[in-house]
């Protein structure tokens, strides 16, 4: 295994996680404008 691979799949990793998580949030505030 590679080291600079494993780093970068481990950056890619992070974005796409921090990605997911700011959706998420986004669709928890906007339900919650939606409900108020």
């Amino acid at each position: 295994m590679d080291r600079n691979l494993a780093k970068k799949n481990v950056r890619s990793g992070l974005v796409i996680a921090a990605l997911g998580f700011f959706m998420f949030g986004l669709t928890f505030v906007a339900a919650a404008l939606y409900v108020s």
